[in-house]
């Protein structure tokens, strides 16, 4: 079976996997983050730090959104508490290694869903991660080795979705956006790719059917998922759970409300 490291170094090589699990410490007296380091191809430099205060890293999550959402300048305590015992790690990876580290892959836990890590920047202004790595998402770690195969294919055509006007859902009505399909438009033309919009256009099964999704209409053999899929619509939050309007959020949201969903995940 391939591990994790091999599987890495397939899908993304010359990359780091910082997987970050929600944990606890002295017989679950104590809350906190153990954060894994996986280089690609090289699985005898696994590494793992911890971090014991999780509730004031939570903390400085939401302080740090918060200040975003405000347009304010934002607080160096999540880069501190966060990112800089991070920096330290994968600084030793690089020179054991001898290469720098272009990609991440980050797979998060709990309320780290709800944190950009392209957005974080070095305090007093300095360089952001966005300009520093390619960072990618993947739900678990123990995802790659599962979609690590000799089918594997690089991704068709940009698809690029909006929608302008809304049905009023369950719940009480969404606001139209007046720039979504305009915003697709623009993003579709820059990528040269696939373009959906329009009420006739994006419907459900249409879209189930055109993401290869399980639920769609027709089931498709050798699919293969759009290189950028880029959505202009509602983003939807409640309490640990969000997710895109187009992409199925509402119904979650409302399983969950019914209690159809015991332990929502944290996207």
């Amino acid at each position: 079976m391939i591990d994790v490291a091999s599987a890495l170094d397939r899908i993304a090589p010359g990359s780091l996997l910082i997987d970050f699990v929600h944990t606890c410490f002295h017989d679950c007296e104590s809350e906190g983050l153990a954060i894994f380091f996986v280089p690609a191809g090289r699985p005898g430099l696994l590494r793992m730090i911890t971090l014991e205060d999780y509730p004031a890293i939570r903390s400085a999550v939401d302080h740090w959104r918060e200040h975003v959402r405000r347009g304010q300048e934002v607080v160096r305590e999540l880069w501190l508490m966060l990112w800089e015992p991070i920096v330290g790690v994968i600084a030793e990876i690089e020179a054991e290694c001898e290469q720098k580290f272009t990609r991440l892959l980050v797979s998060p836990d709990g309320f780290l869903h709800w944190l950009p890590l392209q957005a974080l920047s070095e305090p007093d202004g300095g360089t952001a991660l966005i300009d520093l790595y390619e960072i990618s998402y993947v739900g678990s770690a123990r995802e790659l080795p599962k979609i690590c195969s000799e089918s594997l294919r690089p991704g068709e055509t940009p698809l690029c979705i909006g929608l302008n006007e809304f049905d009023p859902p369950t719940g009480g009505p969404l606001k139209n956006l007046a720039f979504a399909e305009s915003e697709t438009v623009a993003v579709a033309k820059l990528l040269n790719g696939e373009l959906w919009i329009g009420e006739s256009h994006v419907r459900r099964p249409e879209i189930l059917a055109r993401l290869g999704h399980i639920d769609g209409p027709v089931p498709r053999r050798g699919y293969r998922s759009p290189s950028v899929l880029h959505v202009a619509t509602h983003g939807l939050t409640e309490e640990v759970r969000s997710g895109l309007l187009l992409a199925g959020g509402l119904d979650s949201l409302e399983s969950w409300r019914k209690g159809d969903l015991d332990d929502p995940p944290g996207t």
